[in-house]
């Protein structure tokens, strides 16, 4: 299991513990305990439904319609058209993922970049103009994925 993050905060004296981590590609967890540290007031009605909002925050992004893995295809299919100098968080072209670079029959290159397990995917990169003009991806849908 590997935790993200806690938050605590305490309003009208009770204190309220939200946690959550993800143990594997699609099992997200959220605990959520409160400590009352003074008698019922109106500021702990308050608290209580503030420790629910914030348990169900998390959880907006699990309900998603798309997979893991047409999210993966989706963000790195957006490099397409941007220029493969911009920085390595606009393309997903890290330097430290290069695998290979091989020139095409076209006149076109070919970066491939190693993303996770069996996963690799290949930017077609016009030379004249540095513009990524398609892409493509090996590897498992499990391995080629991005959790939204």
């Amino acid at each position: 299991m590997l935790d993200i993050a806690a938050l605590s905060s305490t309003y009208g004296g009770l204190w309220c513990i939200v946690e959550w981590s993800v143990d594997g590609p699609d099992i997200f967890r959220v605990k959520v305990s409160e400590q009352r540290m003074q008698p019922w007031s109106s500021n702990m009605f308050k608290m209580h439904w503030l420790c629910w909002a914030l348990m169900l925050m998390p959880l907006a992004g699990c309900s998603s319609s798309i997979t893991p893995h047409e999210n993966f295809r989706s963000i790195i299919g957006h490099s397409v058209g941007k220029s493969i100098d911009l920085r390595p968080s606009a393309t997903h072209a890290y330097p430290e993922d290069l695998i290979s670079t091989v020139v095409l029959p076209n006149g076109n290159v070919e970066n491939q970049y190693k993303y996770r397990g069996a996963c690799s995917y290949f930017y077609e990169i016009n030379p004249k103009t540095r513009v990524i003009v398609g892409w493509r991806f090996a590897g498992s849908e499990r391995d080629c994925a991005i959790v939204p």
